[in-house]
C-alpha cells in the first residue's frame, strides 16, 4: 500500500518515478470502493484516471502533483453533485470548483471524491447526513466524529494521505482526534472560503486532514494567501509553513 504514508513521502516516490499518479488513483478507488464506513456521497473516479494519465514529470517541490485526495461534501466541485449530505441539495452540481478546490487542481492534485459529512455541517458526531451513521474505522460500533466525518475516515483508513473538510466548532479538529490523525484549523481568514457552503460566517474556516504535521503545513503554504472572491480573506501572502515549523 502507498496511500498510508504521507504526502512528502508519496511525492518523493513520485519524483523518483518508484510509483506513478495512476497507480497511487487505482490503489485509492480499490480502497474506497471497499468502504464500509459511510464516507462518502459522490465519486470522481473517472476524470481522476484521465487527470492521472495525464500528468507528466514531476519535479522536487511540487508536492501535490499526482496525488490523490478528497473533499468534504460543503465545497463546490464544478461538474459534482454536492449535497452537504442533506436531501435538500440532492441533484445540486455547481457550475465552479471552490477557490481551494482551483488551488490544489492547479498544483496537480487529483480529486477522488466528495466525502459525507453531518448534514449542512450542522452536527459534530457524524450521525446526521442523509446516507447515514458515519463508523469509525477503529471500531465501528463507535463515531467518527463530525462534522468533517467522511474527510477524517479517508485518511485514516489510509484511502487518500491528505482531505479537505471545514471547521467552525471543531469540525476537523474532533474527528482527526476520535480516528487517530492529524487535522488543522487555520487562522479564521487565512484560507479563501469562496465556495465553501456557509454555516457561521463569522467561525468558518476551511480545515483539512493528513497523516503528518509537515503535510499540514504544505498545505498550508499552498492553500493560504489573498483571495479577492472572498472579502474576509486576510491579504497577508503566504510563506513557506514547512519552514516556519
Amino acid at each position: 500500500m502507498y496511500l498510508n504514508k504521507t504526502v512528502l513521502e508519496l511525492h518523493e516516490l513520485l519524483v523518483s518515478k518508484m510509483v506513478t499518479p495512476l497507480e497511487l488513483v487505482n490503489e485509492a478507488i480499490e480502497i474506497i470502493r471497499s468502504d464500509d464506513c459511510k464516507a462518502y456521497e459522490a465519486t470522481n473516479f473517472d476524470a481522476a484516471i484521465a487527470k492521472a494519465k495525464s500528468i507528466g514529470e514531476i519535479k522536487k517541490g511540487e508536492y501535490f502533483k499526482g496525488i490523490p485526495y478528497v473533499a468534504k461534501d460543503n465545497f463546490s466541485t464544478a461538474g459534482i453533485e454536492t449535497t452537504a449530505s442533506s436531501n435538500v441539495l440532492n441533484g445540486y452540481v455547481p457550475l465552479y470548483d471552490a477557490e481551494v478546490i482551483s488551488r490544489l487542481d492547479k498544483a496537480g492534485a487529483i480529486l477522488l471524491a466528495k466525502t459525507t459529512m453531518d448534514e449542512l455541517a450542522m452536527g459534530g458526531s457524524g450521525i446526521t447526513g442523509h446516507k447515514g451513521v458515519s463508523k469509525n474505522p477503529y471500531d465501528k460500533s463507535r463515531i467518527a466524529g463530525g462534522s468533517s466525518c467522511g474527510s477524517a475516515i479517508a485518511v485514516s483508513r489510509g484511502e487518500v494521505s491528505f482531505a479537505l473538510g471545514s471547521d467552525t466548532g471543531d469540525s476537523v479538529r474532533k474527528p482527526a482526534s476520535l480516528v487517530g490523525i492529524y487535522g488543522l484549523k487555520p487562522t479564521w481568514g487565512r484560507i479563501s472560503r469562496y465556495g465553501l457552503f456557509p454555516f457561521a460566517q463569522s467561525l468558518d474556516s476551511v480545515g483539512y486532514f493528513a497523516r503528518s504535521v509537515d503535510d499540514l503545513a504544505i498545505l498550508t503554504t499552498l492553500l493560504a494567501g489573498y483571495d479577492e472572491k472572498d472579502m474576509s480573506s486576510s491579504t497577508r501572502s503566504s510563506c513557506d509553513y514547512l519552514k516556519e515549523s
